[in-house]
């Protein structure tokens, strides 16, 4: 046989194959009726915030029931628990701007070629004005690009757009509240993190926040709100156990890592311990009987070393806000006050009394108080010289850093803080050029 005979006999097959398609899986399938889409909203006379009640049957099987009570969202079947507010809004907003795309059967003889016979999502709802319906979804169109659907209490089938898929079809664990723990961020007084027989606790003192144990010396204010952030925005990846009667098994008795937020007089406590066979991890908040997992790189976030939430900022002093500033080098003392002239206030140097351009000697700040610590170290070296002091005065109070300097490193001492800030040299040296350019 020739080519052209080979070509024409897969053409053949090509055509059969498709035409035993339409005979025996499109043939009992309905088509749009003819004409343009016209995007009727389905529930004209519904808003997201009169619906009180919403019933969903996922495709898994899991069966929901919502309520809303003033104004909050809860759950109240399978289990009592809170909702998650945001989904439980968002499901409620997605079922009052549902649109019909088009009609499509107005008395289908059969419901199963349109996925309608045992459909694999309906929701339901009831509003405040007693307005209740259920929308029942089936299959997808051939193209995909939108859903059959009907109204259980009408026989005509239409379609809806496919987009709303994953809006629609929820499962309990999605509806869920998955908060890990509830605080206040904003109120937020301190926090305690245990592991084993080490306490890392951190205060918040005024604005700022320090670490009391197991240093006292200043915490690093955005690795604190981060740790907070992460733990106030936490979301479980599933539940273990809706009453766990014996924390044992979970390594949660004696937990790996204990976290507690105090704010006020309320302290809420995340318990992290073993990790799950899918490599997720264990977690319980003693409020609540349940065991819930979470992801290893939340774990990460929140267990974090001392060194690691210690600030390494060497000031706290920044020179828009900074009142006096002095450096004593080789037995010389440099004095820089903000002071007023005319209308506004600009640093200047008062001792010795010289005429500095303002713009020196906010670099000259700038590039000192921006000095950051690459590590810490108990006790300066003994091979390390004092080699300068700087005392800096803001709203902040008082900090006075002597520097001392080796071959290798300088060392920064804060008056009120244990050991020392190990600083790389050329940063220093960059620093010193600055008070070098102030003549």
């Amino acid at each position: 046989m020739g080519r052209r005979g080979w070509t024409t006999l897969a053409l053949l097959v090509v055509a059969l194959v498709l035409g035993a398609y339409i005979l025996f899986v499109e043939r009992h399938r309905e088509l749009p009726v003819e004409g343009a889409d016209d995007y009727t909203r389905l529930f004209d006379d519904v808003t997201p915030d009169a619906i009180t009640s919403l019933v969903v049957k996922a495709s898994n099987g899991d069966t929901t029931s919502l309520v809303r009570e003033d104004g909050r969202w809860r759950i109240t079947a399978p289990l009592e628990t809170t909702a998650d507010q945001a989904a439980a809004s968002s499901l409620a907003a997605t079922v009052a701007s549902i649109e019909r795309v088009r009609p499509v059967d107005e008395q289908p003889a059969d419901l199963a070629a349109f996925g309608l016979a045992d459909p694999r999502v309906i929701v339901g709802f009831s509003t405040s004005g007693n307005r209740s319906a259920r929308l029942l979804v089936g299959d997808k169109t051939p193209t995909g690009g939108d859903l059959y659907a009907r109204l259980d209490n009408a026989p005509a089938v239409f379609l809806i757009q496919a987009t709303l898929e994953t809006s629609l079809d929820r499962r309990t664990f999605d509806l869920r509240d998955k908060a890990l723990v509830v605080f206040d961020q904003g109120a937020a007084t301190g926090i305690e993190m245990t592991s084993g027989g080490s306490v890392t606790r951190l205060e918040q003192q005024g604005a700022a926040w320090r670490m009391t144990q197991p240093l006292a010396v200043r915490a690093d204010a955005g690795v604190v709100e981060s740790t907070l952030g992460r733990l106030a925005s936490g979301q479980m990846l599933s539940v273990a156990s809706e009453n766990a009667a014996n924390l044992t098994a979970y390594n949660l008795a004696q937990p790996a890592y204990r976290i507690a937020v105090e704010a006020g007089q309320a302290r809420a406590t995340l318990l992290i311990g073993a990790p799950t066979a899918d490599g997720a991890v264990h977690a319980h908040d003693p409020s609540r009987p349940m065991v819930f997992t979470i992801d290893p790189s939340l774990v990460a976030d929140l267990v974090r070393d001392p060194a690691a939430i210690r600030s390494r900022d060497v000031f706290e002093f920044r020179s828009y806000e900074g009142d006096r500033f002095t450096i004593e080098r080789d037995g010389v003392a440099r004095r820089f006050e903000r002071r007023k002239s005319g209308e506004t206030e600009r640093w200047q140097q008062v001792e010795p009394a010289a005429e500095v351009a303002e713009s020196t000697i906010i670099d000259l700040l700038t590039r000192t108080t921006m000095l950051r610590a690459e590590g810490f170290v108990d006790a300066v070296p003994t091979s390390a010289a004092p080699v300068a002091t700087i005392t800096a005065v803001s709203k902040r109070g008082e900090e006075r850093v002597v520097f001392h300097r080796d071959a290798d490193a300088v060392y920064a001492v804060r008056a009120d803080e244990p050991g020392a800030a190990r600083i790389g040299l050329s940063a220093f040296d960059e620093a010193l050029k600055a008070l070098d350019a102030v003549k």
